[in-house]
């Protein structure tokens, strides 16, 4: 949001820009509140505070009974949509193939649920997640880094979906690409950003023509192979980097 990014840059206080963030956070839960369908209000809520949780988990994939045992994405579908269309959230759907167009594949029941500013999920995920990242520190946070990304990508007008198979592993994005190809996208928030089991198996299976992808890491730009790894700010400048001779 542009007002917690001015305050860091005048002053640098961590506690400044929390204090904004928490404003706009209960702004949207006013929102909610305000404009969501009556019967609706406390499940859209609670789906919206879940969401800094629900992103902090290994697969990061959004669990539709944490938010009520009797809560079914088929049946409370309206409640996920309404925080998309409300521009609050961006869906990431799951991919039965990650081939081209993948829209066809989509598997809809299965979805991460981004939120659509990282400075509010970062706030969500607390105060030493913030010191941490601002730190340098080598410290695992991923969610945060894939918010970051989809929110690039989702402003760039490019519908990101991901792929996830216990015998492949997982594609922690996929887009539709130039001339009818997918590309895959890996999100790295470590150092040993150089080990993707997926990268390997995945493009080795006959039929899904994945020629090229895109690692976004810490480290500066590097070819090695097909695989081209960009520093992570650059995710929303894939075009650029489109035709390179590998």
């Amino acid at each position: 949001m542009p007002a917690a990014v001015q305050a860091y840059a005048d002053s640098g206080n961590l506690q400044a820009i929390r204090r904004i963030q928490e404003d706009i956070t209960e702004f949207y839960r006013n929102d909610i509140t305000r404009y969501c369908n009556e019967r609706d209000v406390l499940l859209v809520k609670r789906i919206f505070d879940l969401m800094p949780a629900q992103l902090n988990q290994q697969n990061k994939r959004f669990i539709a009974t944490s938010v009520g045992k009797d809560v079914r994405v088929g049946k409370d579908e309206n409640r996920f949509i309404w925080l998309a269309e409300a521009g609050v959230a961006i869906p990431v759907c799951n991919v039965a193939e990650p081939r081209f167009p993948l829209m066809l594949a989509e598997e809809a029941s299965l979805f991460k649920l981004f939120m659509s500013d990282v400075g509010l999920l970062a706030y969500g995920s607390g105060m030493e997640a913030v010191r941490g990242i601002l730190g340098g520190k080598s410290v695992n946070y991923g969610g945060l880094y894939e918010n970051y990304v989809a929110q690039e990508l989702h402003a760039h007008g490019k519908r990101a979906w991901y792929y996830r198979s216990k015998k492949l592993g997982e594609l922690d994005f996929l887009i539709d690409w130039l001339s009818g190809k997918v590309l895959p996208i890996e999100v790295r928030s470590g150092k040993d950003y150089h080990r993707h089991r997926a990268l390997r198996n995945v493009p080795e299976v006959d039929g899904w023509g994945l020629d090229e992808a895109v690692v976004l890491d810490d480290g500066n730009v590097e070819a090695d192979g097909k695989t081209t790894y960009l520093p992570t700010y650059a995710a929303g400048w894939l075009d650029a980097f489109a035709g390179l001779e590998w």
